[in-house]
């Protein structure tokens, strides 16, 4: 049994949502799965991804889509960075110091008051 990493649809008419799914190569694209491993929303751009069950199905030998594939580059490279993230932030300068120049505050919009 070939198994494939691809996206099946959910959601409504003209607003996407997608089910990351372990699936059978000859199941339809909305049909049964083996296992659900995340959602992504294109709209919105979030994604959610179980990536310990991911590596595991690829291990196994599953083939991701191509969506697919940039999907998990990209949550790989969202966990690889907040990880730096992490690590940069336990050096960052404390809550109290004076901010780097040139970085004003924005104006919070609707707060001017007009002469007249």
């Amino acid at each position: 049994m070939a198994v494939h990493i691809r996206l099946s649809r959910a959601g409504t008419s003209k607003v996407p949502f997608y089910r990351i799914v372990a699936t059978d190569h000859r199941a339809p694209r909305g049909g049964k799965f083996l296992e659900r491993l995340g959602t992504w929303d294109p709209r919105r751009e979030v994604l959610v991804l179980d990536q310990s069950a991911a590596q595991a199905w690829l291990t196994k030998g599953a083939q991701p889509s191509a969506v697919v594939a940039k999907l998990l580059k990209r949550a790989a490279a969202a966990t690889a960075g907040s990880v730096a993230g992490a690590a940069g932030a336990a050096g960052a300068a404390p809550a109290g110091a004076a901010k780097p120049a040139g970085k004003a505050e924005p104006k919070a919009a609707g707060k001017t008051k007009k002469k007249g």
